[in-house]
């Protein structure tokens, strides 16, 4: 809490004064230091001064980020760039009294392509298309669901629905950084954990979050990279400092949309952690100004296998 001097207080309680400026021939004006505009004035001086307090580096971003440039028009929960055009959420077969169902978001043909998710030649496009661009909300379902992670974590199905819709929600109308694009790499995940090779070491909570992680590991993007947020000053560049600045936002986006659905609510506070903590591994893993990083660290380990016991084989 930021305190304001004495002095300034005594001069933000003036009221009722009259003043006459002549400036000129042409002109008389009138200033009156009344309740509305000393209350404004108050605002603004102590918004100054709270600015003023700051470090360097954190007025910087708040300027930035309440700079009109910046700040997003759509009134979301998101931060990135400001005039991104989000997703329209779609209707799904409304059930009674326009009230949707579970059972009503699987269509016969969207029901058929689900069946298909194990396969590498699964169609997101398809997909897509087949449940009126839902693609990821019913891609979820199906795995949280072929997974066995709805009871073995005891998950609540209308927290795990509102976890996907403010996901989904979270993806812009991007070419390529979209839901579709989400939907797509969730279903890739679910085919390497799968592999009877590595699902055999992955323990339940495991491959939940690498679920989580794939789906969210793309949110609120806006459709630039990181050099380009760096050299236009955007404000998450100054908030990240420079470092995985997309991959830092997806993560701490993906944290958010978790906390307000409430979907690990009710898991002991250890676990939620750890879900975190993996959760910020395996997004920031996806940075491809570090690949090279990973490869280096692949290769080690690999070679490492070669004279012991391997993890995996």
């Amino acid at each position: 809490m930021v305190s304001v001097p004495y002095d300034l207080l005594l001069m933000l309680q003036r009221r009722g004064a009259i003043s006459f400026d002549k400036t000129d021939k042409q002109a008389v004006y009138v200033r009156q230091l009344g309740d509305v505009r000393i209350q404004a004035s108050r605002q603004d001086i102590i918004h100054q001064y709270i600015l003023n307090s700051l470090q360097p580096s954190d007025r910087k971003c708040l300027q930035n980020l309440s700079s009109p440039s910046y700040r997003t028009r759509c009134g979301s929960r998101f931060l990135t760039l400001g005039g991104m055009k989000r997703r329209k959420r779609c209707r799904t077969n409304p059930g009674v009294d326009g009230q949707s169902l579970v059972d009503d978001f699987y269509t016969s043909s969207t029901s058929c392509l689900l069946d298909r998710t194990s396969d590498w030649s699964f169609d997101v496009f398809q997909l897509n298309h087949s449940s009126n661009g839902r693609p990821l909300l019913h891609v979820v379902l199906k795995l949280f669901q072929q997974h066995n992670l709805m009871d073995h974590f005891n998950l609540d199905i209308v927290k795990l629905m509102k976890f996907a819709n403010l996901v989904e929600e979270g993806y812009h109308q991007n070419p390529y950084h979209n839901v579709i694009h989400a939907a797509d790499v969730t279903q890739a995940m679910h085919c390497y954990i799968t592999q009877e090779k590595i699902a055999r070491h992955l323990s339940p909570l495991e491959t939940m979050i690498a679920l989580v992680a794939a789906i969210t590991h793309d949110l609120d993007h806006p459709g630039v990279n990181q050099a380009f947020l760096i050299a236009t000053s955007n404000h998450l560049a100054s908030l990240y400092k420079n470092n995985s600045v997309l991959e830092n936002h997806h993560w701490r986006s993906a944290v958010g949309v978790l906390l307000e659905s409430g979907l690990f609510d009710h898991l002991p506070m250890a676990v939620r952690n750890n879900i975190i903590k993996q959760m910020k591994s395996l997004i920031l893993a996806t940075d491809m100004t570090r690949q090279q990083e990973f490869y280096t660290r692949l290769k080690v380990c690999l070679s490492v296998c070669l004279l012991l016991p391997c993890h995996f084989l």
